[in-house]
């Protein structure tokens, strides 16, 4: 089980006390050719939604470089309907 379905199971177990629920990664975007932060956020009751956030090191500067955001909707995982 990978550490984000373990985090999941965790929050899941909790979610009567919990109103909300982030779990931030750090993720590869080939698509992109970039790597990004991703924010995957849920409301108990609202929607879920994904935030992206490229990013790129610069490492001889030190510095990183961020990308417009990418927000979408997807499916919730902790306050699913199922």
């Amino acid at each position: 089980m990978d550490v984000i379905a373990v985090l999941n199971a965790g929050l899941i177990e909790q979610r009567a006390e919990l109103r909300a629920a982030v779990v931030v990664a750090d993720v590869r975007l080939p698509e992109l050719g970039s790597d990004a932060v991703r924010l995957t956020m849920e409301h108990a009751e609202g929607t879920g939604l994904e935030v992206l956030v490229p990013y790129r090191l610069r490492r001889l500067r030190r510095t990183v470089e961020f990308d417009d955001m990418l927000v979408s909707e997807t499916e919730r995982t902790i306050w699913y309907e199922g």
